[in-house]
């Protein structure tokens, strides 16, 4: 993926790593921990771990073009300060809703950043936006006590919807709203000045008390056996109730008795493509979650094997 020995060294495959985090695995000795919401080309990310080497940095970006960007900015950094920036830095290809709800810990976490997320200004996207008052809850429940959220926008309407979730409900954080002015020299942030803006908005929250807000757990998926399975009568069902589970297709190869579903799990803050096998083995018809996708085995995708199990059931009219 990436053409350099740096990035694997930097970057963590997060499908493929143990949740929570344990930060011990990640990097050597004890350090405050930082992460980046949103690491961009890591301009802020790169530069902050060279002039702080008391922190450890965590990026999270996802878009991946950004993510082999600052593994190419690390890279081409001279040789000490490459050595220094691969032992305290880390990227992760994730949603931000995911890593926080499931890799981090409650208050593990010494500072949060994050400079110029996307406004989504439109009134219909208005549900993409970070920030939100359960978003603050989580993210409060993650750091320390005492330790701080810091956000800078460009677009102060999006500043005030911040602010009005922040006191919606209770988030535990005390919060202070300023202008500021250029000084993170970050791609947008370059950007808005080149279009004439010199004003921008920071938002400090710091933690006052704390939020309880448990680690969402991975869960184990079960697979299921059937006796018989009769695909010309094999009916898929979607279902709405809680979880969204739709079910987009269904391939069955009678040659090598194997099957395939394709659906959608829709989760809050979280939705994912499965796929599902029906495999024929000297046990009986087997259900389960095809190997080789990066999902996150969640209460849907569970779900989801499970509703195509009891469809398996009544095509066959009978199971194990």
């Amino acid at each position: 993926m990436f053409d350099n020995e740096v990035a694997s060294q930097i970057f963590v495959p997060f499908h493929e790593y143990r949740r929570p985090m344990q930060v011990e695995r990640l990097f050597q000795g004890s350090s405050e921990l930082v992460v980046e919401v949103g690491s961009g080309q890591g301009e802020f990310l790169v530069q902050q771990a060279l002039e702080r080497p008391q922190c450890r940095y965590i990026g999270i970006e996802m878009d991946w073009g950004r993510v082999r960007k600052i593994c190419q900015r690390v890279a081409r950094l001279e040789e000490r300060e490459r050595k220094n920036a691969v032992d305290r830095i880390r990227i992760f290809h994730v949603d931000a809703w995911i890593f926080f709800e499931r890799m981090c810990a409650p208050r593990t976490l010494d500072e949060l950043v994050c400079l110029f997320p996307c406004p989504w200004p439109k009134d219909r996207h208005e549900h993409h936006r970070l920030f939100s008052n359960e978003f603050l809850r989580v993210l409060n429940s993650r750091l320390k006590e005492g330790k701080a959220l810091t956000v800078v926008t460009d677009h102060l309407p999006y500043a005030q919807w911040i602010e009005e979730q922040a006191r919606a409900a209770d988030t535990g954080f005390d919060l202070k709203l300023e202008e500021t002015g250029s000084r993170f020299d970050t791609k947008f942030e370059r950007k808005w000045r080149a279009a004439g803006q010199d004003v921008f908005y920071r938002m400090e929250f710091t933690k006052a008390r704390n939020v309880d807000m448990p680690l969402k757990e991975d869960i184990s998926l079960k697979a299921y056996y059937h006796q018989k399975f009769e695909p010309e009568r094999f009916v898929l069902t979607d279902e709405s109730a809680g979880q969204a589970v739709i079910f987009k297709d269904f391939l069955y190869d009678p040659r090598q008795k194997k099957g395939v579903v394709q659906v959608v799990v829709s989760e809050p803050h979280l939705t994912q493509h499965v796929f599902i096998g029906i495999v024929s083995t000297e046990k009986g018809w087997c259900v389960l979650k095809m190997g080789g996708q990066q999902v996150v085995p969640s209460d849907g995708v569970a779900r989801a094997i499970e509703l195509v199990s009891r469809a398996v059931e009544q095509s066959g009219r009978g199971g194990l």
